[in-house]
């Protein structure tokens, strides 16, 4: 799991822009310049292969 990847949540994607320790990831919508954050844990994410 790194930071910059690209993930998927409920249905939409998101790169991931914070990893914490607890096994929490801060997470922001690609799909909508926004600034707002998500906070999820690791096992509620899909990560996303290839380049997209």
């Amino acid at each position: 799991m790194l930071l910059g990847k690209k993930v998927k949540y409920k249905g939409r994607k998101y790169r991931i822009i914070h990893i914490y320790n607890s096994g929490f990831l801060e997470i922001r919508d690609l799909q909508q310049y926004s600034y707002t954050v998500e906070l999820v844990r690791r096992s509620e994410i899909e990560l996303l292969g290839g380049t997209e």
